[in-house]
């Protein structure tokens, strides 16, 4: 569920007594407008709690998932380098994947498309992830320089790869055109 799709009425609910209604006598009750209450409420704790309680259900879901994948999340190198790498592993590990499905293109409009798409999955991801961070209020200098860090690996990995498929493809034709010569 996204963070933004909570209301403010279900987020604050979690932190009210059981009972928010003023009674008057016995037989009538009327009761206290949301408002009130979180203005009478400290807003930075409510969203503390908040906070801490998403991150804890995140981090259930990341533990379950990472079980059922046999992932020991206490090994997994979360550094930008290391998760550059683990990214940029699926991308290159998919391209021949990508090209099979793609035998209509030729080897460099296949690259091209691919380079396209990769590019724009990743920028995508990446814009998500920092939604995701500041909704939870995630913005500190290290988590933010950490993802930048690892956005600007990415593309130097994929900038890497892309410039020597190329060169390969290079060299590839000019073999061809020396042999037909």
């Amino acid at each position: 569920m996204a963070v933004n799709a909570i209301n403010s009425a279900v987020q604050i609910e979690t932190l009210l007594p059981k009972s928010t209604k003023k009674t008057t006598d016995t037989t009538k009750s009327t009761s206290i407008p949301l408002n009130d209450v979180v203005a009478k409420r400290d807003t930075t704790f409510a969203f503390k709690v908040y906070t801490q309680e998403t991150l804890s259900k995140v981090a259930a879901v990341a533990k379950q998932a990472a079980d059922m994948l046999g992932v020991d999340l206490n090994t997994v190198d979360a550094s930008p380098e290391a998760t550059a790498d683990r990214i940029t592993s699926f991308v290159f590990g998919m391209y021949s994947t990508y090209r099979k499905q793609h035998s209509e293109l030729t080897d460099e409009e296949a690259l091209d498309k691919y380079e396209k798409v990769i590019g724009r999955a990743i920028d995508k991801g990446y814009n998500e992830a920092l939604k995701i961070l500041d909704g939870l209020g995630v913005n500190d200098e290290t988590t933010m320089a950490g993802i930048h860090k690892t956005h600007e690996l990415i593309f130097q990995k994929l900038d890497s790869f892309f410039s020597e498929q190329r060169s390969l493809l290079a060299q590839a034709t000019e073999s061809l055109e020396a042999a037909e010569a």
